[in-house]
């Protein structure tokens, strides 16, 4: 994802061709929002990070996720060509998140502060892998052990506050490198 000052300028990744699925062209989308349902909240879907204007239409749930028909594609090797395409969306078309959540969009480039208030790096990315979320921190020094990359569990216990206002995200990196913080994988990394 692109890193912009602007929230309403970032883009969404809100799905990803795997594959095709059956012989008229339809295809396979993995979904990275909570269910089709939210791909109504677009007035428009693009490849290649608003380049390429794409449409399709979901017609059923499927195991990995949702079928779909891609206009203009009439085959199986064409949808297998479409493999690995991620669907983009503006992200200021989405729906404000509830009080204490977050969009993984908005927590990128935020500043991250340890449990004393000094500026330790920055969010370069989120990631999540099905178990919970993860936050990729870039540190502004290495740490032995680690490098200058952490990777650590987006929830309260590691990530106690985010202030999106002050553009910051306080980690208590030291506490969790060090053992003290013992991560509770029952809490909601929703709202970390």
């Amino acid at each position: 994802m692109s890193e912009t000052e602007n929230t309403s300028n970032k883009w969404l990744c809100v799905a990803v061709i795997i594959g095709a699925h059956g012989v008229r062209g339809d295809v396979r989308l993995k979904l990275f929002v909570d269910d089709q349902d939210a791909l109504g909240y677009f007035h428009g879907f693009y490849s290649d990070q608003g380049q390429t204007p794409i449409s399709f239409k979901v017609l059923k749930q499927i195991k990995q996720g949702v079928s779909a028909r891609v206009d203009g594609v009439t085959n199986r090797d064409q949808a297998e060509a479409l493999k690995g395409t991620k669907i983009f969306a503006l992200r200021e078309q989405m729906p404000a998140p509830e009080d204490d959540e977050f969009y993984f969009v908005d927590l990128e480039g935020l500043s991250v502060v340890n449990g004393v208030d000094e500026e330790i790096g920055v969010v370069k990315c989120m990631h999540d892998y099905g178990a919970g979320g993860v936050v990729e921190v870039t540190l502004h020094k290495p740490r032995k052990g680690i490098g200058q990359t952490a990777m650590v569990p987006f929830n309260r216990d590691v990530v106690p506050h985010i202030s999106l206002d002050n553009k910051q995200m306080v980690v208590l990196l030291d506490d969790w490198l060090d053992g003290e913080v013992i991560v509770d994988p029952q809490k909601s990394a929703e709202g970390a």
